[in-house]
């Protein structure tokens, strides 16, 4: 018997003997019960009595069967309960009141016939006692194997409805979240692996319960998937993966102005090699958090919740909504009703579920079977088939028409560049030191920034030059980012104020100068050609995308654009050095020429119009837990290794 603790529990219910894909396959969509079981008070000034106390500090309701019935009206079925267990523990025993107390809501949806998912929630993360850290780790990992003794133990006669989840979003003691050491991810394996083992020794149905195991805090950065380590366990398939995505995060979170969420490949990017790394480990993915907060941006929420379940659903991952009841509310939880409908119903449609905004929604081919059955034969997932990019290439006499690219996005090319674990290029390492023009190998002419003002927003063209004599608003130094990724500053003015910039990562996307201001649409990369010549790749686009001259043109004046990789010489560029940086001043000889009005083309689109940019804003300051809730959770870097909170 657990001291201090209520051990009788439900009696042993039928357990069908079901895969982790099995799981998958039968879960439509998943709701966060967030703010709720899982909140804490730092300085909470001791034990409050009420778990319904605890509920309400982050200013939600507690929980209650009217809720559930809610979610599960909608067509949800399945639901993350996030526990948060140390403010109600006594030592290692966890108080009985909260026990039950987390029961009590676990049936509400167990009685709905919705699988469940409970965890070790905010135990972990920056105010948590539990961090993937060598520091404390003998204490830390009896701690955390006691508290799933107790959860195991008290839950064993569940049936396979029933989900937990070894821990949320651990995180080391520097609050990294991501890119730790590999001391720590593998502190991070190893209480997987006692999770594993834990739950497996407690008896009951728990011999043969499917476990989620997250990843590094839960992240999808290529370092992190590739150090997560599939726990050993005494059953085969049994074990689901679990990562979290809120992206992009200057769309998603409330710190930042962002409306708009830039391509529509920004939303998803993260999902294939996701899916990629735990298919090589035999595990089906969930996304167990994912979410954007209401900015006055309904419309478009609407099309990137659409954008991203899609291709979830496609890729076989289901997705469970973060609702926090604040910043990320999407349920009315005192009126049950709902604040986003058409937020929610996006989301649905994709998993098949027909809803309306309100009442009861319908699926057409349920995948939740009643129980107890006969075991289903598993439908494995299938990626769907993805087309062979057909790239342009020009014909062997010219035309008189122009050339130009195809509107349909395309992956990456197979074209025998050298890739990254991610898919990404290799870049070429260049020469920081030195001055260069940068040449179009298809028109001849050059780089060149239309105007001579020092100013944001000054449009980037072509033009002919001398190297031996260039103008400074046609010259250009190269810093580097990181991961391959170069500034490229004009010489215009200090020569350390404006940076080339393209708009976003879509086709078509204009390119420009801008104050540096650290995001990644600033970021280019120099893909070697064997020829001597580049591809200038943009991180806006995941490197799908070069630097081109608009439709090929070769008359001076034509646009600089963004557009996918296609081969053509309009996009490769050489680089030629014609000074030291240095301690190089210009002379008066270099300033920048007016230009002559270029000479109209009928089937020449007109030049986007630039937008000129605020200098970055200062990122958001930390602050502490409590009413500010889950904020500190969502820490990343940019690819100049900075961190910040999004």
């Amino acid at each position: 018997m657990l001291a201090g603790i209520r051990t009788e529990s439900v009696s042993a219910a039928t357990m069908r003997d079901v895969t982790a894909q099995e799981v998958v396959n039968a879960i439509d969509f998943g709701w966060n019960l967030g703010n709720d079981l899982d909140c804490f008070e730092e300085n909470a000034g001791g034990y409050k009595g009420s778990p319904q106390a605890y509920e309400r500090l982050w200013g939600n309701p507690p929980a209650t069967k009217a809720m559930i019935d809610k979610v599960k009206e909608t067509g949800i079925n399945a639901i993350r309960i996030p526990v948060t267990w140390y403010h109600n523990m006594e030592g290692t025993n966890i108080r009985s009141n909260w026990l039950s107390r987390v029961k009590e809501v676990v049936d509400y949806a167990i009685d709905n016939d919705t699988y469940v998912i409970i965890n070790v929630h905010h135990d972990t993360g920056v105010h948590g006692w539990l961090k993937a850290t060598t520091s404390n780790a003998y204490q830390n990992e009896q701690k955390f194997v006691k508290i799933w003794e107790q959860v195991a133990s008290y839950f064993k006669n569940y049936d396979e409805h029933l989900l937990f989840e070894g821990y949320n979003e651990i995180i080391d003691n520097s609050s990294n979240w991501n890119d730790t050491s590999y001391e720590n991810y593998q502190e991070c394996n190893k209480l997987n692996q006692l999770f594993v083992d834990t739950v497996r020794k407690s008896g009951g149905n728990n011999a043969k319960r499917v476990l989620i195991t997250n990843t590094y805090a839960a992240a999808v950065q290529t370092s992190e998937l590739n150090n997560f380590k599939k726990p050993t366990d005494s059953v085969p398939n049994k074990l689901i993966a679990e990562v979290h995505c809120y992206t992009p995060y200057k769309f998603c979170f409330k710190e930042y102005s962002d409306t708009h969420y830039g391509s529509d490949y920004d939303v998803y990017e993260f999902m294939d090699r996701t899916v990629s790394r735990f298919k090589s480990l035999g595990m089906p993915v969930i996304i167990g958090e994912f979410g954007a907060v209401d900015k006055g941006n309904t419309s478009t929420r609407v099309k990137w919740a659409d954008i991203y379940t899609k291709n979830a659903a496609q890729r076989g991952i289901k997705c469970f909504l973060w609702d926090d009841g604040g910043d990320f509310k999407m349920l009315n939880r005192n009126g049950l009703s709902w604040y986003y409908p058409d937020v929610l119903k996006a989301m649905l449609k994709n998993y098949g579920i027909t809803w309306n905004g309100y009442g009861k929604g319908t699926k057409d081919h349920p995948t939740n079977t009643p129980r107890p059955t006969a075991t289903p034969t598993p439908q494995p997932w299938r990626p769907t088939a993805t087309p062979t990019p057909q790239p342009w290439r020009p014909t062997a006499t010219p035309t008189p028409q122009p050339w130009r690219p195809t509107a349909t996005p395309t992956p990456l090319p197979q074209d025998g560049h050298e890739r990254n674990e991610d898919g990404t290029y290799v870049g070429a390492e260049i020469d920081e030191s030195k001055i260069y023009m940068i040449q179009n190998v298809n028109s001849g002419k050059y780089l060149d920034a239309a105007g001579q003002n020092v100013q944001s927003g000054i449009n980037v063209q072509q033009w002919d030059a001398s190297t031996a004599n260039p103008g400074i608003n046609q010259t250009w130094i190269v810093k580097k980012v990181n991961w391959g990724y170069y500034y490229i500053y004009s010489r215009l003015g200090d020569g350390s104020s404006l940076v080339l910039n393209v708009n976003d990562g879509n086709n078509g996307s204009n390119i420009n100068l801008d104050y540096k201001n650290g995001q990644s649409t600033q970021y280019f990369k120099f893909v070697p050609n064997q020829d001597g010549t580049y591809e200038i790749v943009t991180r806006a686009s995941r490197d799908r995308s070069c630097v081109e001259i608009i439709n090929a043109y070769t008359d001076n004046g034509a646009n600089v654009q963004q557009y996918q990789w296609n081969n053509h010489p309009c996009q490769r560029w050489r680089l030629i050095p014609v000074g030291d940086h240095q301690g190089m001043t210009p002379t008066p000889k270099p300033t920048a020429t007016p230009r002559p009005t270029a000479t109209p083309r009928p089937t020449n689109t007109p030049q986007p119009t630039v937008t000129q940019r605020p200098t970055s804003t200062p990122r958001p300051t930390p602050t502490p837990a409590g009413a500010e809730r889950r904020r500190l959770r969502y820490h990343r870097i940019d690819l100049d290794g900075e961190p910040f909170l999004p």
